[in-house]
C-alpha cells in the first residue's frame, strides 16, 4: 500500500489534535516541521507516561518519521 501526502496530513492532523490534550510545548506541536517530529519521538514520554492515547501519539510519531 503506496502512503499518499494526504494520508501523511491526516496523521499530522490528527496528531497535532491529541498533543493538544498534552504537555507539550507549543512550538513543538507543528508536526510539519521534521525536527519537531523527532523531538517529539525522543521527549514525548516524559511528561505524558499517564496520558490515556500516549500509545497512539507514540504510533503517529513514528508513522511521520517513516513516511515524512
Amino acid at each position: 500500500m503506496k502512503i499518499t501526502k494526504e494520508d501523511i496530513q491526516r496523521k499530522e492532523s490528527a496528531l497535532k489534535t491529541l498533543l493538544e490534550t498534552m504537555e507539550v510545548p507549543e512550538l513543538r506541536r507543528d508536526t510539519s516541521k521534521p525536527f519537531n517530529v523527532r523531538w517529539l519521538s525522543r521527549n514525548l514520554r516524559i511528561e505524558n507516561q499517564e496520558h490515556p492515547m500516549l500509545e497512539t501519539a507514540t504510533e503517529m510519531v513514528v508513522f511521520l518519521l517513516r513516511n515524512q
